[in-house]
């Protein structure tokens, strides 16, 4: 079945709406009403990630064009343009007071911008291959990011400097997200297609997800409770830390979710789950 993969990348804060990727554009969805919101325009290379202020008043994407944007999420157009990445911008994550933009690159560093005054601030270097993702901690004191010198790199935001580097992983580190309780990997799905998902005080795995072979996916560590949301670019999963258990919220395209609601080896073959 030919249908759009839409990868989301951000929820916002009230999580009433999510922002998903396709090619060059940024969609914004209703979730309440399950439906497209708007579609924001302007990018010149595939946007890898995409962040919303915890105001929900702006949108912030990383694109293999090198740049990070800015977007006006309640008037729908592009705010500014942040230059700096001499390659393209995998990652990028706001602070929650919506102060400074973070974001991680092909060109091995992790950048912070200011977000009011529109420039950059500072140049993170330490990493020895591409920076995959970036996260920031609920407090704003620092930043977490994955890499594919297989490391998970903790940087003080406030002092900007390296304050440790995680190692065990043993392929390149694609994803990281992190919220009161956990810090979330996840490895590149040529390897074993699993989510972990890691306590953020004594470092014990809580859980681990797995999904079938050539399928992305990505974590998001919900703001507001104790779960994960994984998106495999046809719908959107919950992970309940608490109970232990997936469900399957709902899907970008009713063809398909009419399709996996008749056939049950769709769920074996598609969605993600507990091992």
């Amino acid at each position: 079945m030919n249908v759009p993969r839409y990868l989301i990348r951000s929820f916002s804060n009230d999580e009433k709406f999510c922002v998903t990727s396709f090619r060059n554009e940024i969609q914004v969805w209703n979730l309440l009403e399950k439906r497209q919101e708007a579609v924001l325009e302007g990018h010149t290379g595939g946007v890898n990630s995409v962040a919303i202020t915890s105001d929900n008043r702006f949108v912030v994407s990383g694109s293999w064009d090198n740049t990070v944007r800015v977007w006006n999420l309640l008037e729908k157009r592009q705010e500014a343009v942040l230059e700096g990445h001499t390659s393209g911008v995998n990652s990028v994550a706001i602070t929650s007071d919506n102060r400074f933009v973070v974001s991680g690159s092909d060109d091995k560093t992790v950048r912070v911008w200011n977000l009011l005054e529109k420039r950059q601030e500072a140049v993170l270097e330490g990493h020895t291959d591409v920076v995959n993702s970036v996260a920031i901690t609920s407090d704003n004191r620092f930043v977490v990011s994955g890499s594919s010198d297989k490391t998970v790199r903790v940087w003080n935001l406030l002092e900007k400097r390296q304050e440790a580097v995680l190692e065990g992983h043993t392929s390149s580190v694609w994803s990281v997200g992190v919220n009161s309780v956990a810090i979330t990997s996840d490895k590149s799905r040529s390897e074993d297609n699993t989510v972990r998902v890691w306590n953020f005080f004594n470092q014990n795995i809580k859980s681990m997800v797995i999904t079938t072979n050539d399928i992305f996916f990505n974590a998001i560590p919900s703001k507001l409770e104790n779960k994960v949301y994984l998106s495999t670019g046809s719908g959107l999963s919950i992970l309940n830390l608490d109970k232990k258990e997936i469900n399957h919220d709902f899907f970008f395209d009713k063809k398909l979710e009419e399709f996996a609601n008749d056939n049950y080896c769709c769920e074996e073959d598609l969605l993600p789950k507990i091992v």
